[in-house]
């Protein structure tokens, strides 16, 4: 976290994940990034478990009830087994103040546009999948939390300034060419592609902690590859 907001600067806003554990664990997660100086904590619900809404919409609100940092909700049914509907989402942004907004990782772009539909702006509606995030952007979108933008954020900034000028077919030209390495990002255990990647654009981040084991020689060469093309396009955008 230290590091983290260090080398962001006063220009960035870092967002510290507190994802895993009891009530008491997330809230001491949380208690850490507002001491270094985080902007916002991300959490999401309580993995394996299975909860009613009712037990997620009691577990949001207590930890919020004890955090100093505003809170985006993390929704990834594919980690955590449980999709926060659309209803719910904006029954607890309705009813939570320090709720700033929801990283939309459900994978369905009509998830994501009745989420943006119920809860409106200052909520903060960001897309989750990389690849769903110029059709989320189209759809009144604010954003993404996304490990494509970790390694490219120039093409991410591209595609969303695109939009907003009414150039779809620049928009869907970014769009493809940064598909090109988000297919390479999840073919092996994230975020081990994406360490390679980062590697490839000089930022040395290390290999992945176990029980991640890193990836194959193969893949690693075809997203350096793919990453230095991409790099050394001359339609990328800063």
């Amino acid at each position: 976290m230290a590091v983290s907001v260090e080398a962001a600067g006063p220009s960035m806003n870092v967002v510290v994940a507190a994802l895993v554990g009891n009530p008491d664990e997330v809230t001491r997660d949380i208690a850490a990034a507002a001491r270094h100086r985080a902007r916002a904590c991300m959490i999401t619900t309580p993995p394996f478990v299975r909860p009613s809404d009712s037990d997620v919409a009691e577990f949001i609100t207590r930890v919020a009830a004890r955090s100093t940092l505003p809170l985006i909700i993390f929704n990834v049914p594919s980690r955590t087994g449980f999709l926060m509907s659309p209803p719910l989402i904006a029954r607890v942004a309705g009813a939570i103040d320090l709720l700033a907004g929801i990283k939309e990782s459900s994978r369905a772009i009509v998830q994501f546009g009745e989420v943006r539909r119920r809860c409106a702006a200052p909520f903060a509606c960001l897309q989750g999948v990389d690849a769903l995030y110029l059709p989320s952007i189209a759809i009144g979108g604010d954003g993404g939390i996304l490990a494509a933008a970790a390694v490219f954020p120039e093409y991410c900034v591209a595609i969303e300034r695109a939009v907003a000028a009414g150039d779809l077919k620049t928009a869907r030209a970014k769009h493809y060419q940064l598909l090109s390495i988000v297919n390479l990002l999840y073919e092996a255990s994230h975020p081990a592609p994406l360490k390679a990647a980062l590697e490839a654009r000089g930022l040395p981040v290390g290999r992945t902690r176990p029980p991640l084991y890193g990836i194959s020689e193969d893949l690693r060469r075809r997203v350096i590859d793919c990453a230095n093309t991409l790099q050394s396009s001359t339609h990328a955008v800063a």
